[in-house]
């Protein structure tokens, strides 16, 4: 292997799947590769102890998310002097400056997270930058169509998303069922939709609460339309296990996603899943979680009751999908995959052919 030090960029704003993804990357780098983490001051605290116990290091810059250049960025990188610069996009044009400032140190890769709208008036910059690009790995089918198609680059894989394994836990054995939900409280994330499953399934007289753990700019909003249901406000989970500790069903009412890795984690954790058909999940879970459109409350509140409803399935549910998740979607194999594209990149770029 060539690639002794490869930079892992972990930018954006709030800790997510993609910041969870760049720490998977290097706690599971081959042997003999050596990361640095670019990131900002709110990220450091929980990518720090991961890149130090492989050896690496943690520089801190200013966010570079739709800024118009990076060059603090590019000081950062041409200080570390990797051998190849990972960029993790949380989508595919907020950090262009990022992709711009790495690829004139090193040769880049990147990992696309999210799908999103390309401007018109943006589009010859966007792809400009994603031709510099030796490979981009897509966590969904979706998002390598749209790399393909839209931002026009040539070396794409698709890699499905794997977490580290939870330990297992035990339903509370409470008299009314908890479901538990959590992540961003953006409209991305749909828990308006779940609040409004919650409401239909409580006039019914299904008996429910509802734990909602997170933080975002969509959480006065949600506290209002919540009033006079049975939920509860968690605020940021530092540790996801202690929500799904306090769980019987975990719901995942996201209106885009790839495969989120907090559901994996989930899944992981023996937690039975009620999920929206977004992204990969129907491929990845569709065997082991109850799967429903996005944005259709009454088929949310359906899968929903279908569990609360049902002790047996809830348990078949969880025993197979915390199998399925420790056999298949692990970090170890997503960070091997993901590896395995990227650091033959770091090779003298071939010659473009005819377009």
């Amino acid at each position: 292997m060539s690639v002794r030090r490869a930079a892992v960029v972990a930018d954006g704003h709030g800790f997510g799947g993609a910041q969870v993804y760049a720490r998977s990357l290097v706690a599971h780098a081959p042997d003999g590769l050596v990361c640095d983490v670019v990131t900002t001051d709110e990220h450091a605290p929980r990518l720090a102890p991961a890149v130090r116990a492989r050896g690496g290091r943690v520089v801190v810059v200013p966010t570079s998310v739709r800024a118009g250049a990076a060059p603090q960025l590019r000081a950062a990188l041409e200080r570390l002097a990797p051998d190849l610069v990972q960029v993790n996009l949380v989508d595919p044009t907020s950090m262009v400056a990022a992709l711009e400032a790495a690829a004139e140190v090193a040769p880049a890769v990147a990992t696309l997270h999210m799908r999103g709208e390309v401007p018109a008036s943006e589009q010859a910059r966007v792809r400009a930058a994603y031709a510099r690009l030796r490979h981009l790995v897509a966590v969904s089918r979706e998002f390598a169509a749209l790399a393909r198609d839209v931002l026009r680059v040539d070396r794409v894989t698709h890699v499905l998303n794997g977490v580290d394994p939870v330990p297992t836990v035990q339903p509370p054995a409470g008299d009314v069922p908890v479901v538990a939900a959590l992540g961003r409280l953006t409209a991305q994330k749909g828990f308006d939709v779940l609040l409004e499953a919650v409401r239909s399934l409580t006039a019914d007289g299904v008996r429910l609460r509802l734990v909602l753990a997170g933080e975002g700019r969509e959480r006065a909003a949600l506290e209002r339309q919540a009033a006079g249901l049975p939920v509860s406000f968690a605020g940021f989970a530092e540790d996801p296990r202690a929500v799904f500790a306090q769980a019987d069903v975990f719901a995942l009412p996201s209106r885009v996603e790839a495969l989120p890795l907090v559901l994996v984690e989930a899944v992981s954790a023996g937690l039975p899943a009620v999920a929206t058909d977004v992204g990969d999940v129907r491929e990845a879970l569709g065997d082991v979680a109850v799967v429903v459109p996005p944005q259709d409350p009454a088929a949310l509140a359906g899968g929903l009751r279908s569990l609360l409803l049902d002790p047996d399935d809830r348990r078949r549910r969880g025993a197979a999908g915390a199998d399925l998740a420790r056999r298949s979607l692990t970090a170890r194999r997503m960070a091997g995959e993901a590896w395995q594209a990227f650091l033959p990149s770091a090779a003298p770029a071939p010659a473009p052919g005819p377009r």
